[in-house]
């Protein structure tokens, strides 16, 4: 056999094949990756590299009766020739790994999608596993209580039954002060004037009205969270989409919390007065009114949740 035939028969050919096979196995590992985990995918990976290897060195080494030619003798072969070949079977063995994986492990069709059409990193399957831990696993009451309608509601009360009545200082009056520590205020123009003067705002009260809804730094903390996760670069854009709509909702709830108190106010001072006195006919008639127009907030969260789980690739 001439040279240049040896030279193409024992290093161009298996050389260029390695080379094929190698660059198909890192898609085909990719693409595993995406589907198991890079760990998953470099065990997989490992065990397919040593299957190729043992095959290709059982049949090399000890050719099997059916492979031997007429008066041909098993014959063993140097490690060296093993290397080539066993190579470039294990490279295509790997590189044809995805075909095999999602035909024993079928995936959903809208699955790789995945959100906006794109990978999954580690830290965006884990900015979503955060948020869905803090915000959308939760139900009605846990969002609530996470956004504290119903500790602002209780304590807006009772600024207002202070203002009323002052004469008198509520019972709750130093647990006020501990709860809007740290909080913050919303003006409703609605329900106070507001004027600029000397580049300073100068807010004067309406009679009669109730003008300035109490923040508690519960609250404030959580619509921090949610801005956070709303403003993420690592979030899909319809996870992104129903955060907006949950925050929505919150912030409607604020409005219709100061437009229902006030409502209350202008109804009958009773229904302020007298909403925590359990042996008068106005006990609860003030919050009652506030959570038959309050927006539910789980329907939003679940809706953040089956996203979450879509561009997870969760069930």
């Amino acid at each position: 056999m001439p040279t240049w035939q040896r030279i193409s028969l024992y290093c161009l050919l298996p050389f260029g094949g390695a080379l094929v096979g190698i660059s198909g196995a890192f898609d085909g590992l990719r693409s595993v990756s995406e589907r198991l985990g890079r760990r998953e995918a470099a065990f997989i990976s490992i065990a397919l590299f040593l299957v190729a290897v043992l095959m290709i060195a059982a049949v090399k080494r000890f050719k099997p009766a059916w492979l031997l030619k007429g008066g041909e003798q098993p014959v063993r072969i140097s490690a060296l020739r093993l290397v080539f070949p066993s190579i470039v079977v294990a490279s295509i063995t790997v590189a044809l790994s995805p075909f095999w994986f999602n035909w024993v492990f079928p995936s959903d069709a809208g699955q790789a999608t995945k959100g906006r059409n794109e990978v999954l990193s580690d830290l965006q399957a884990r900015e979503l596993r955060e948020l869905a831990k803090r915000i959308a696993h939760k139900g009605e009451i846990e969002l609530r209580e996470t956004f504290d309608f119903v500790g602002m509601l209780k304590y807006n009360i009772a600024t207002i039954r202070r203002s009323l009545s002052q004469t008198s200082v509520p019972p709750e009056m130093f647990h006020m002060t501990l709860f809007y520590e740290g909080g913050l205020q919303r003006i409703d123009k609605t329900f106070i004037k507001a004027d600029h003067v000397n580049n300073r705002v100068v807010l004067t009260p309406i009679p009669g009205k109730f003008g300035v809804l109490h923040l508690s730094p519960t609250h404030i903390a959580s619509r921090t969270l949610l801005t956070h996760y709303i403003s993420s670069s690592e979030l899909p854009t319809n996870v992104i989409d129903g955060l907006k709509r949950l925050d929505g909702a919150v912030d409607t709830n604020l409005t219709r919390m100061i437009e229902s108190l006030n409502a209350s106010l202008s109804e009958d001072r009773r229904n302020i007065l007298l909403n925590d006195d359990p042996s008068s006919n106005w006990v609860g008639s003030a919050t009652g009114r506030y959570w038959s127009h309050f927006i539910q907030l789980e329907p939003h969260a679940k809706d953040v949740n089956a996203e979450i789980r879509s561009a997870l690739g969760v069930r």
